[in-house]
């Protein structure tokens, strides 16, 4: 279960990432708003699932740290390398 939780928080991590990221290149107003919003209620999620990890972890007597998987890491470039080309 810790596992699972700890790969939520990576993938709301990454949400997190992308919607910051989203905001900073977005030219409406009204769009930055509701992204940097969004980044913050994506900060949370990930908050609340990676401390529900080193819970459930520390409960069950195994290591909390564990890696992002190959494909939320690939979801994290793609998201770099299209905001840095300006594509929402």
């Amino acid at each position: 279960m810790h596992r699972l939780l700890a790969i939520m928080a990576h993938g709301e991590h990454i949400a997190m990432e992308g919607a910051r990221l989203q905001a900073r290149i977005s030219s409406d107003t009204e769009t930055r708003k509701f992204l940097s919003r969004q980044a913050r209620h994506e900060q949370f999620h990930s908050f609340v699932f990676s401390s529900a990890a080193d819970v459930m972890a520390s409960l069950c007597g195994a290591q909390s740290n564990v890696p992002v998987p190959r494909v939320m890491a690939l979801w994290r470039r793609q998201i770099a390398q299209a905001t840095q080309r300006r594509q929402l």
